[in-house]
C-alpha cells in the first residue's frame, strides 16, 4: 500500500541466502537484547552455577532446549499459546530468584543447573518462535532463516554471558584490595540484591501475563 506522495515503487530482488542469514541474524540478536526476561534467566543461570563449568554446562542445557522448542514451533510440529507460555517465562525467571536467594541450599536445582536450565529452556524456545513468527521465513529459505535467527539468539546470549563476565573479574579485582573480614558480608549483600533484581521484576511481568492470559 503506497502513501498518497509515493508514485513509484520498484520491486525488490529475490532475497539470496546470504541477506536472508545477514537479517535474520540481526533479528535474532535484537529479540534476545529486547526481551529482558531471557537474559535475566541466563543472569540466574550463571549465579546459581558459580562455577565455570557448571555455567557452562547450564548455559548449554538452556541453548539445546530453547533450540529444540523454536525449531518445532516453527516449523508447525508443535502448537502452544503465547500468552501461557510468556506466564510461564515470568514464572521461570521467578523460581530461579527463589533459588538464588537460597546460596548455601542443596537443592535439585543448585546441584543439577543443567536439569533446570533445559526444562525451562523448553519454554523460552517457545518464546523465541512467537517473536519468529512475528517476523516471518522467507519461503525459499526457510531453513537459513531458522538457523540464523537462532544463532543470533546465541550471539546475543553469548555477549550477554562475556559482558557479565567481565563484571564479575572486575569485582574480583576490586575485592582483594577490600578489608577481608568485610568481603564475605559484601558478597553477601550483593548476591541477595542479584536474587531481588531478578525476582521482583519477574513477579510483576508474571502477574500482568497471567492476566493477559486469562483475558483479565
Amino acid at each position: 500500500v503506497l502513501p498518497p506522495d509515493e508514485i513509484r515503487w520498484t520491486v525488490p530482488a529475490a532475497s539470496s541466502a546470504l541477506t536472508v542469514a545477514r537479517d535474520y541474524l540481526a533479528a535474532g540478536f535484537r529479540h534476545i537484547w529486547g526481551g529482558p526476561d531471557h537474559l535475566l534467566f541466563v543472569a540466574g543461570l550463571m549465579l546459581l552455577a558459580r562455577r565455570a563449568r557448571r555455567i557452562l554446562l547450564a548455559v548449554t542445557g538452556f541453548t539445546a532446549a530453547h533450540s529444540l522448542t523454536l525449531s518445532l514451533a516453527t516449523l508447525g510440529v508443535v502448537h502452544v499459546p503465547i500468552p501461557p507460555v510468556e506466564a510461564m517465562i515470568a514464572l521461570s525467571v521467578l523460581f530461579l530468584a527463589g533459588e538464588v536467594a537460597r546460596k548455601h541450599s542443596d537443592t535439585f536445582s543448585h546441584r543439577y543447573p543443567i536439569a533446570l536450565s533445559f526444562t525451562f529452556g523448553l519454554l523460552h524456545g517457545f518464546g523465541f518462535a512467537s517473536a519468529l513468527g512475528e517476523v516471518g521465513l522467507p519461503t525459499g529459505e526457510l531453513a537459513t532463516g531458522l538457523a540464523f535467527f537462532n544463532l543470533g539468539v546465541e550471539a546475543g546470549q553469548l555477549t550477554f554471558i562475556a559482558g557479565a563476565t567481565v563484571v564479575v573479574l572486575g569485582w574480583t579485582r576490586l575485592r582483594k584490595r577490600l578489608d577481608p573480614a568485610l568481603s564475605p558480608s559484601v558478597d553477601n549483600w550483593i548476591h541477595i540484591a542479584a536474587a531481588y533484581g531478578l525476582g521482583i521484576p519477574a513477579a510483576v511481568w508474571f502477574f500482568q501475563r497471567a492476566a493477559l492470559a486469562f483475558g483479565a
